[in-house]
């Protein structure tokens, strides 16, 4: 079976897990701790690398989110979602770097505008994390602090005034896309689809949602995909 590791609300695990999902693959999830990263130290060895997501697939490990699902669409053909039934590639390039480049950068500005709100969303996440009582309330106090710090920073950097509202002109970025159509893809989800329901699914839990669902539009094309076959 393959492994995944990762972090549960880590958008770019998120995006794999929608491929898996969908392309109904069997998987392991090994769940790290996003502070020590301690769960990866025999890769940080081997290739110098701490970051998630990474796939285990018999003797194939594979790193970063969008090479995994490259990886997944070419060893796993059932499903096809990568220039499938005519949709351009550059056109599915584009929403992949949308989701990375645009999407993810505007969540954290979202989900950690306060300490509070940072702290009821790492409460969650030190919940899934299923860690011993110890390391998940450390996960939730260092991590609020910390995510608190990189979201105010990372507001700065982008120019960032109201969230919400960078957040609203982000998922208009989706509807547009949608024009008529009941996915990105078409009429059946591809790799647009998923890129960006994986990013958006990682924060389905968290108060954030509440200001996406709002979006008739966005919650109706996230509601298709789940009943694809989705977790």
């Amino acid at each position: 079976m393959l492994k995944l590791y990762q972090y549960e609300v880590c958008p770019f695990c998120c995006k794999v897990k929608a491929v898996l999902d969908y392309k109904k693959i069997p998987y392991e999830k090994i769940e790290v701790n996003p502070m020590t990263h301690e769960e990866l130290a025999w890769n940080k060895k081997a290739v110098d690398h701490d970051k998630v997501p990474v796939l285990i697939d018999g003797d194939d490990t594979v790193l970063e989110s969008n090479d995994i699902i490259r990886y997944l669409d070419k060893k796993y053909p059932k499903r096809p979602l990568i220039a499938n039934k005519g949709t351009p590639s550059a056109l599915q390039e584009k929403w992949i770097a949308y989701a990375d480049e645009d999407l993810v950068q505007i969540l954290p500005a979202n989900i950690y505008r306060t300490f509070p709100e940072a702290l009821h969303s790492f409460k969650y996440i030190s919940k899934v994390a299923k860690f011993p009582p110890w390391k998940r309330y450390y996960l939730m106090l260092g991590g609020a602090v910390a995510m608190t710090i990189v979201a105010k920073k990372g507001m700065k950097k982008r120019g960032i005034t109201d969230p919400r509202k960078a957040l609203e002109d982000s998922l208009d970025k989706i509807v547009k896309g949608l024009g008529k159509n009941k996915f990105l893809g078409g009429a059946e989800p591809d790799v647009s689809d998923l890129v960006c329901y994986g990013v958006l699914n990682s924060v389905r839990e968290m108060k954030v949602w509440n200001f996406i669902s709002k979006n008739k539009k966005i919650d109706e094309w996230f509601g298709r995909i789940r009943k694809e076959g989705m977790c």
